[in-house]
């Protein structure tokens, strides 16, 4: 019976010692794109956007708000869709997969993803192969598994001079 004991509060113990080791992730379903108020200029000051869509993008919120994360926010005007992420990384655009060799990979490092899901899913990876300085998008249509049946497409711009 002692034994039986010892075991049950060990595996308590255990179990309250493993428990916390785990983060909270942000539970993101979905994202509400707001319109754009006026006319939208590309160039990285997001002082004219309407930010009341802005939603938060964590995998463990408790440790790692501060560090890695993102405030992504979405606007929409007759003909195009806005997005700008304002992330936290202590050593941002590091991603070591050529997309020549690797293309399907991109999205194990710094990137960024959106997927768009109509009557099927799209994919849209982009990152930049530090290795090589080479910007890389990378878009899949329908489900990773699914890929013998549907187009997946990378193109990246090499520097010049290389």
């Amino acid at each position: 019976m002692m034994l039986k004991l010892i075991v049950l509060l060990s595996s308590a113990v255990l179990l309250m010692a493993v428990v916390p080791a785990f983060g909270t992730q942000t539970d993101n379903h979905g994202i509400h794109a707001v319109p754009a108020p006026g006319p939208v200029k590309i160039d990285g000051d997001l002082s004219d956007w309407d930010l009341s869509g802005q939603t938060l993008m964590c995998y463990d919120i408790e440790n790692e708000r501060d560090s890695y994360s993102a405030k992504v926010a979405m606007m929409y005007d007759r003909d195009n869709l806005y997005i700008s992420a304002h992330w936290k990384d202590p050593k941002p655009m590091v991603n070591h997969h050529d997309p020549h060799y690797q293309g399907g990979k991109g999205w194990a490092a710094d990137c960024i993803q959106l997927r768009i899901k109509t009557d099927r899913i799209a994919h849209v990876t982009a990152w930049y192969y530090s290795d090589k300085q080479e910007p890389t998008i990378q878009i899949t249509y329908g489900t990773p598994s699914a890929r013998s049946a549907d187009q997946v497409s990378s193109c990246s711009r090499r520097p010049a001079g290389s």
